[in-house]
């Protein structure tokens, strides 16, 4: 208590003489906070004149600050601050006003039955989303207890018999038997206090993960942090707990036992994290994404046999066990886990076995798979990216809308292509893919007709007209937004004005996809600073083929995409003024595909100038893995794929900023009215333009599919039996709003390639295609010898294909990080410069040791980091190696790194794992078209893999 009877006491309490004492009340000091808070800041003057006020004889000590009194005023002065800055007790919190004191015991903050009410109501404000009802609603007396651990700050370990839905506590109230009770517990009831109702919890996968997820909706409800971060920590357990595979390698998962032990140590992890400052939402982040250990906590345990199985009856052990069929450990030859043994290993085999008696890693038929199931794929509710944006998701084998809006359009359709015999005709032309189209001028002219009579029935004001310059009914489009509500109805406005290319002013979000804040800061963040350029000559691969090159512009000209000026230079000044960009052509060819005609965009600045606010989500193989493993394995389905033609020419540009997408060929210069293959706001705009499509056609197919669009392929899977019919109406709803189709790219069956990948869907599996097979084992053989100097591209080039391998071999992909590391290894250059010439190469260095000039007499590149002078390491520009150097033959000897070399040297490390990669792609031939719980079997083939390459 800040009173003058307390600093009284303190000075007693110091042994403060009666001089010094008598001194401090003239000089104003009566209370604790008035002595503190006047020598908080330069407190040895104050001491020398209360010392002086009360004529303390200072003859034998060194000075006046170091004598007795001086030193028993800092120890007033300690302990002043101990009671000034002592935390002081807030005004209670509405639950603590109700907070009861059970017998002068604290039983802790108590939530009444309003609060709990208004703590559901914003909860459901902020998840929509969330049913959460039955036994999905934590209990009661579970938000008391984690709402008391919030008010103190202090996650305790809630064990988990006590974690019960309010279901589960009612069902044991009103079947606990009745006893006698004592009168605290008469109390307890009364104040609202009593025991939380128990109940032992299931071991089963999905009694655990309940009773994680009422803990974590309970941490949701009371605010403490939210229901994603909760629930990916929940997710990260039941992978771990419930993990598959372990039989067949002899190993066990978590008992219950170990594992709410597990759940123990993981509250005591995030405890000390929100101790250290963390909040909830970032203690669960570090824990789960950063430090990732519940792999510690929760690893499998070898699966022992039980002792009358490894002994006989006369104390011996029978070896070796028994294998195959009779096996105690299914799968799994272990001929003692007491002694164990590293037996010979073959890479090979590593990567997959199969049979009846497998032995690592099996691959079992599709119907034994261990996949996701239906229930396990709807429960997580994280949906299936499929190009329609971050509102939509691939899976609608269950309907994801309530109205059937396209039925009648539908039916007619349906009559159409009966009538036109388009089914038969659908399936000629896949087993014989050409180019010719299906449907004639006239027909695909009936179908727009058709679509817009159906939306003028339905109240929508439309018409056919198509616009110039792209293909797109804009009118239909925009009744198709009103009619379906669709989340991004601004979009058909939008591409008949022109899109913008993010050049003059960053592209705003549309909502469809996850909107970017650079850095959390400004949400329009300033433009990249770079100079808009005018090249007049295109890339060596046009320049060596002008007529091809000449040939592709006049096919673009003549579609309306390309526009030619005539008045060169000064027709493009009088059209845009200075807002002119001319990047490079170049021509792509490769063998078996058409030429193609692609404009660089980046070398004129214009790419970096783009700013976009929005990031992509591109649908993946783990997307179409994650929906083949819900499909019913009862039922076939038959898969439909399609290209939309000449994608990134359908949208067209603002005509005030078409002066971005100029090019000059042969002195002669052209622009381009839409967007082209090359800039970056191209695949932004139809990927937007795709999604919009997406979202239609999920509602227009309407039964159980899945369906994908990667930019402009889409890819649509559909029960075999009905497959034919709708992807025919499917094409004709296509065609009937403008959308262009490859047709020579059409694609209907069980097995049919996609985004890179041949899918087999039939037995489940997909693989990589014979000529990505070969061009990654040709990069890779280019990586097999030791000491090999290789091209930085070449290396470049292999890690972008594994990329897409690792894919599908997601259990390869942590070997990756052994080729990154050819990339980022330095070159060392040596250099012996005479003193002149180290002057002029020290004056050119910048802080971090980098050249910032070349110097090409002294062959010296601009961007070499200095490492060492006369042998010994630099870090900085005032080590003394580097302002005191040795001479050495009349020379200072210096070693540079070269981290832009064109070349790079392997090593052992990378050696072995491009031999491990080599000997995956020319053994394996196909993956599972499934979801499968890689998580512990994949932990174990990479030991064992490593185990083979150290031999």
């Amino acid at each position: 208590m800040d009173s003058a009877a307390s600093f009284a006491a303190l000075c007693a309490k110091v042994k403060l003489a009666e001089k010094v004492c008598a001194a401090l009340e003239p000089l104003g000091f009566k209370s604790p906070a008035e002595f503190y808070w006047a020598l908080k800041d330069g407190a040895d003057d104050t001491i020398e004149a209360i010392l002086d006020a009360a004529g303390i004889d200072l003859s034998s000590a060194p000075s006046k600050l170091q004598c007795v009194e001086a030193g028993r005023l800092r120890r007033l002065l300690s302990e002043c601050k101990l009671m000034c800055e002592a935390p002081q007790p807030g005004p209670p919190t509405p639950a603590e006003k109700m907070a009861p004191s059970l017998l002068g015991m604290d039983v802790g903050p108590r939530l009444s039955g309003d609060v709990l009410q208004q703590l559901w109501s914003e909860f459901a404000k902020k998840y929509p989303a969330e049913v959460v009802e039955g036994d999905a609603r934590p209990g009661k007396a579970l938000v008391q207890m984690v709402y008391a651990q919030k008010c103190q700050q202090e996650l305790k370990y809630i064990p988990w018999k006590r974690i019960l839905s309010e279901a589960q506590a009612d069902r044991v109230k009103q079947g606990s038997t009745k006893r006698d009770r004592s009168f605290l517990d008469l109390l307890a009831d009364a104040a609202g206090h009593a025991d939380p109702p128990e109940q032992e919890p299931s071991p089963s996968p999905f009694g655990v993960q309940r009773l994680l997820m009422l803990r974590a909706v309970a941490w949701a409800l009371i605010g403490w942090c939210h229901l994603g971060g909760a629930r990916r920590l929940v997710h990260a357990f039941m992978e771990l707990y419930g993990a598959h595979g372990l039989h067949a390698v002899g190993l066990r998962g978590p008992s219950l036992v170990e594992a709410e032990a597990a759940d123990g140590e993981i509250c005591r992890q995030l405890n000390a994290l929100l101790g250290a400052g963390f909040s909830l939402d970032q203690a669960l982040h570090e824990l789960v994404a950063v430090r990732n250990c519940l792999h510690i906590w929760l690893q499998p345990k070898p699966k022992l046999l039980p002792q009358s199985d490894l002994y006989n009856k006369k104390g011996k052990r029978p070896l070796p066990q028994p294998a195959g069929k009779s096996a105690k450990i299914k799968n799994a030859h272990t001929p003692g886990l007491e002694e164990p043994q590293v037996a010979e290993f073959d890479a090979s085999a590593a990567i997959w076995s199969s049979g009846d008696n497998p032995s690592v890693c099996h691959r079992q038929p599709p119907a034994e798979a261990e996949v996701m199931t239906r229930s396990e794929l709807d429960y997580c509710g994280v949906p299936v990216p499929d190009g329609g944006g971050i509102c939509s998701t691939a899976d609608w084998f269950q309907p994801r809308v309530k109205d059937d809006l396209f039925r009648d359009l539908r039916r007619r359709f349906e009559s159409l292509a009966m009538e036109w015999r388009l089914v038969p005709c659908l399936m000629a032309h896949v087993s014989n893919p050409t180019d010719a189209e299906l449907l004639s001028a006239e027909e695909v002219l009936h179908l727009r007709e058709e679509i817009v009579g159906f939306l003028r029935n339905h109240g929508f004001s439309c018409n056919g007209d198509v616009e110039p310059n792209q293909p797109f009914l804009l009118s239909v489009w925009q009744a198709l937004a009103k009619m379906t509500v669709d989340v991004d109805p601004h979009l058909p406005n939008i591409l008949s004005e022109g899109v913008p290319t993010g050049i003059e002013s960053p592209i705003s979000p549309s909502g469809v996809w996850d909107a970017v804040d650079f850095d959390g800061m400004a949400p329009e963040p300033e433009l990249v600073p770079c100079d808009l350029l005018v090249h007049l000559e295109p890339w060596r691969s046009a320049a060596e083929d002008l007529p091809l090159a000449k040939q592709l512009l006049q096919k673009d000209i003549d579609a309306g995409c390309l526009m030619h000026l005539r008045g060169g230079e000064a027709e493009a000044k009088e059209r845009w003024g200075d807002k002119i960009a001319a990047g490079k052509l170049g021509l792509v060819k490769i063998p078996g595909k058409k030429p193609r005609l692609i404009g660089d965009a980046t070398v004129s600045g214009a790419n970096s100038r783009c700013v976009i606010l929005e990031k992509i989500r591109l649908s993946t193989l783990s997307c179409v893995q994650r929906v083949a493993s819900a499909t019913p394995l009862d039922k076939l389905f038959s898969a439909f794929s399609f290209d939309i033609r000449g994608a990134h020419k359908l949208i067209r540009v603002r005509p005030a900023e078409q002066g971005y997408s100029t090019f000059v060929l042969d002195g002669e210069w052209y622009t381009y009215r839409t967007c082209f293959f090359g800039c970056r706001w191209a695949a932004y705009w139809f990927s937007r333009a795709s999604s919009f499509l997406v979202r239609l056609l999920h509602r227009w197919v309407w039964i159980p599919h899945a369906l994908w669009v990667y930019v402009d392929d889409g890819l649509l899977l559909l029960p075999a039996d009905v497959a034919p019919l709708v992807a025919t109406t499917s094409l004709m709803f296509l065609l009937s709003i403008g959308m262009p189709i490859s047709w020579e790219k059409l694609q209907l069956g069980s097995a049919i390639s996609w985004i890179g990948w041949d899918f087999h869907f039939s037995n489940a599996t997909v693989c990589l295609p014979n000529a990505k097979k070969q061009k990654l084992q040709q990069l890779l053989s280019c990586l097999l010898v030791e000491n090999r100097r290789v091209e930085r591209k070449l290396v470049e080039q292999a890690i972008g294909l594994l990329l897409w391998y690792c894919g599908g071999a997601s259990w390869l992909k942590p070997w990756l990080r052994c080729l990154y590391n050819l990339l980022f290894k330095p070159l060392c250059v040596f250099r012996a410069l005479l003193p002149a010439q180290f002057e002029c190469m020290r004056g050119s260095l910048d802080p971090n040791l980098r050249l910032k000039h070349s110097f090409s007499q002294w062959d010296l590149q601009q961007g070499w980091k200095l490492h060492s002078v006369s042998n010994c390491a630099v870090r900085a520009l005032s080590d003394v190696p580097l302002q005191t150097p040795r001479l050495k033959r009349g020379a200072i000897d210096c070693v540079f790194y070269d981290y832009s070399s064109a070349k790079v040297r392997t090593n052992k490390i990378s050696i072995d794992a491009a031999t491990l990669f080599f000997n995956a792609v020319s053994v394996q031939n196909r993956f599972p078209c499934v979801a499968l719980r890689w998580n512990m079997a994949s932990a174990l083939l990479m030991h064992l893999l490593i185990l083979h390459l150290a031999v």
